[in-house]
Parts: structure tokens; sequence; C-alpha cells
């Protein structure tokens, strides 16, 4: 299962033979395989997988694999039951080796669509590697005869910062705008909203329907913090940011879903 975290030289304790998978219409819902290499090391490491087939034959965004990266960690000042290799980030599935004495979780999604007809559906991931037979993998998904609506209703508030997206990618001279609809897109899909606690608030209101088409239900217009309620200059300005917004919120009928964020450190 995705709980169940696979360290490099460690073989989790419960394994299956085979994924198995249970979601509604319109949700994720992701499985692990492990691969080892207990006594030759693989090279060159392969893997395809073939649509998922049942009631109908859903198309190929609706099953991908991924390999799951590790990150090593340092002492910690608190108490850990491990140090070294966790697994950690998902990254684009290619060709890999595997030493001897190691495991390589492959992350399988299912992403089934609003439309899918409910029922039980089937595909096959084979792993190849140089030299030694092909391994397949079964997997069998059960798609439940009811929809998740792409709007949750559950609010969640995350801090998604344009400023530090930026720096992560200027090497790449690669600005917000550049960037932003994949950020949403990755954000959305994942029913979090992508909004921001500091800095550049997001999403700006030219943003704003293409967000609420695609799911969002709680974003930031403004933040309070010791410096701009204490002074009135500055607090006379957040107020007439708030305003500039009262006519984007009162439009749209989105007063339930816009926050003023309160400052987790309040002034002495």
């Amino acid at each position: 299962d995705t709980m169940t975290h696979a360290f490099r030289h460690i073989w989790p304790a419960a394994t299956t033979p085979g994924v198995v998978l249970e979601c509604a219409r319109n949700e994720w819902e992701s499985g692990q395989i492990v691969l080892g290499a207990p006594s030759v090391p693989l090279t060159d490491v392969d893997v395809t997988w073939e649509r998922l087939k049942g009631p109908v034959t859903l198309d190929d965004s609706a099953m991908t694999v991924e390999l799951v990266a590790y990150l090593k960690t340092e002492a910690a000042p608190y108490m850990t039951h491990h140090i070294g290799w966790w697994p950690d980030g998902l990254t684009p599935l290619a060709p890999f080796s595997l030493p001897v004495g190691e495991v390589q979780p492959l992350w399988v999604t299912a992403r089934i669509p609003a439309n899918a007809p409910a029922g039980t559906y089937t595909s096959t991931i084979t792993v190849r590697a140089a030299g030694l037979p092909a391994q397949q993998v079964p997997v069998t998904l059960t798609v439940w005869d009811f929809t998740l609506p792409t709007q949750v209703s559950l609010p969640n508030v995350f801090s998604l910062s344009q400023m530090l997206v930026e720096s992560w990618y200027r090497a790449d001279k690669l600005k917000w705008d550049d960037l932003k609809p994949t950020y949403y897109d990755f954000w959305l899909d994942r029913r979090l909203n992508p909004t921001s606690l500091y800095g550049a608030k997001l999403p700006p209101p030219e943003d704003l329907d293409y967000c609420l088409q695609r799911g969002i239900n709680t974003f930031i217009l403004d933040y309070i913090y010791n410096k701009n309620v204490l002074e009135e200059e500055k607090f006379q300005a957040l107020l007439e940011k708030l305003a500039a917004w009262d006519q984007v919120l009162r439009e749209k009928d989105l007063y339930d879903k816009a926050l003023v964020f309160n400052d987790e450190e309040p002034a002495e």
C-alpha cells in the first residue's frame, strides 16, 4: 500500500503478488510494486504496462507508473527509527539499475475519469531487466458506482510560494507565468488549493475562474501581521487591497471561500 515505506536495504514485511486498487469515479488511487535484487544486480530495468480494461478500455492517462526517489537524511535532534535513505518523492519513469541487496519501489496510480463505467478493470505491468526473464505483475481495479465531485467539501490551505518557485527555476530562466499552469494543475489534481499564506497572493483575480473550474474551494486574500495592523498607513493599504476584491467576491458569490489569514505570530 501507499502507507508503507520501502527502505533501500529492507524488504517490506507485508507484500502481495499483485496490485489491488479500489476507488470512485473522478478519483485517484495508488499502490506500490517493490523490486528487489537479492542475489544479482538488475541493469537496464524497463517497465511497461497495458491499458486498464473492464467495462470499457480506459485511455493511457488512466494509469501511470513512477519511480519512488530517495532522500538521504542526517542525524535528527529527535527520536526516529531510521537515519539515511528515505523513500520520499516521485520521479518520471526511466530505465534504471539496482545493486544487489537493494529495493526500488514503483508507484502505480489509477486516475479514473468521471464518466468511467463502474466495475472491475485489469492490467498487467511488465518489468524487464537485462539478461533476466520478464516479470509480470497483475493490477486489479474496482471502480465504485459513484462519482466524487471536482470541488471537495473540506477546505484546506497550504502555501504555494511564487517567489520560491521562481528561485528554484532561476537557472532555467523560467518565471511564474511560465510555470503557473503546471503548478495549478498539480495542486488541484490532488484536491489541494493553490493559494499562498505569504508574499504574492494566489490565485490572482485573473486566474480565479480557471482554479474555480478545477475545484479550488478556499483561497487567501491577504494576511494580517504585526506591522500591517499596528501602523495606520499600512493598515489602510491592507483595507484597500481587501476592498479591491469585494466586487469579484460579490459577483462570483465567493465570500465563503475567501479568507484573510491572521498571522500565527501575533503582536506582543
